[in-house]
């Protein structure tokens, strides 16, 4: 090729690298344009539905930013628009108190001597830790003052009444004489019994046998459930029957409250798939009981609602206890908005703890309270709290190093 060939061919790729590159300026300049329209448009449709459907008391604040949320299409991320009108925030009504430090580390279940003292079997204690077959030191805290008091008690304390009933079992933690796994040979267990402050009576109970042992824990006393006149349900304290479990050969019976003559004098209609009837706590400022129920759980299209009703249990009849609007309406979002919990019933009334899922806090996590007077649902809390020890007063809830305050001066 001569040289002017080659001269012309150079101009001529030139031209075309030119051309080129004009084209994808074009094209870049036509993307980002498309990309600004686009933006535009979808933020002026955001203020439009913020209009729309977020009136200013159900505005949603993330990172400085104003969301709306079409509550039909809650993604996860925030609370529901047709939820958050159900309850306030009022950290204002419970006083979280710390208890002093206890001189240990493990302990038992705690139970309520009074409304300042509560009652807990220890391993270890001042220097002491309990050898191989040596029984648990049983203690009473103040949990006010910290004031520790060594009770002359040995064992683990099962059970301790309103009354001052004392149930204690002599199982130590550790045993040289454990048993093997598959062993179904009788074995012997020891308890003490009687009042707080007086001396104990040692008995045994064995086990298997033609008996069927069980500890009424309102009366820490052991029964025997054996007998074939009796259904199969629990017994109360004295005076105030027995709970009686539906029988699985008449599919007719429902769970019964039954007086001390096995005659029914209520029946709980609300138990079924979405509400089970759990083992009463008895309150002793209302010597009555209350049966609770699982916050949260939905049993898939049979019961989408989840549970609704907890009750209050007398001797003279049964009160159902419905649950907040505010749970029965999340518990159609499912766990990621309620999570799982329980509510409780205290001198002020109806509380509700619901926490985490596979430890991932959820948006409602927290104790609630159904404020009667006023109709409102109150978080109270934002983290849960469980009510599972409360004071005789039912003003008190003992959780770990933490005295939970539920009660006003006015209560």
């Amino acid at each position: 090729m001569s040289d002017e060939g080659t001269v012309q061919a150079t101009e001529l790729n030139c031209v075309r690298r030119l051309r080129g590159n004009a084209l994808i300026k074009r094209f870049l300049f036509l993307l980002k344009f498309l990309l600004l329209a686009f933006c535009c448009v979808a933020c002026t449709a955001q203020q439009m539905s913020s209009k729309e459907i977020c009136p200013a008391t159900m505005e949603i604040e993330k990172g400085g930013r104003r969301v709306c949320l079409n509550a039909k299409k809650w993604t996860g991320d925030y609370i529901p628009t047709d939820i958050r009108p159900l309850f306030v925030e009022a950290p204002g009504e419970v006083e979280i108190k710390m208890t002093k430090p206890r001189p240990w580390h493990d302990q038992s279940a705690p139970y309520w001597v009074d409304n300042e003292r509560i009652m807990v079997s220890v391993n270890s204690y001042k220097g002491w830790t309990a050898g191989v077959d040596e029984l648990s030191k049983v203690l009473i805290f103040n949990v006010d003052t910290g004031d520790v008091e060594e009770t002359p008690y040995r064992g683990h304390v099962r059970c301790l009444s309103p009354e001052g009933a004392l149930l204690l079992e002599e199982k130590p933690s550790r045993s040289s004489k454990s048993r093997k796994y598959g062993d179904t040979s009788p074995r012997e267990e020891y308890f003490l019994k009687g009042q707080l402050g007086e001396t104990l009576a040692r008995y045994s109970v064995i086990y298997p046998s033609k008996e069927k042992w069980g500890i009424n824990e309102y009366t820490c006393r052991h029964v025997n459930d054996s007998g074939d006149e009796i259904p199969p349900g629990r017994f109360l304290r004295k005076g105030d029957g027995f709970i009686a479990w539906p029988d699985p050969f008449h599919r007719e019976y429902l769970n019964r409250l039954l007086d001390e003559n096995w005659k029914v004098v209520d029946v709980f209609k609300e138990v079924g798939l979405c509400n089970t009837l759990y083992t009463p706590d008895y309150l002793p400022w209302l010597n009555k009981y209350f049966a609770f129920t699982s916050v949260g759980n939905t049993q898939g299209g049979y019961c989408p609602g989840g549970s609704k009703y907890g009750w209050l249990i007398s001797a003279t009849g049964v009160e159902t206890k419905e649950l907040p609007a505010l749970f029965q309406a999340a518990a159609t979002f499912g766990h990621g908005l309620v999570g799982n919990g329980r509510n409780y019933w205290a001198r002020r009334g109806q509380y509700i703890s619901t926490g985490y899922i596979q430890e991932r806090p959820n948006l409602l996590a927290g104790l609630y309270w159904q404020d009667e007077k006023t109709g409102l649902t109150k978080r109270v809390l934002k983290q849960d709290f469980r009510l599972d020890h409360l004071s005789p007063n039912g003003c008190r809830s003992f959780n770990d190093d933490v005295i939970l305050e539920l009660c006003t001066k006015g209560d």
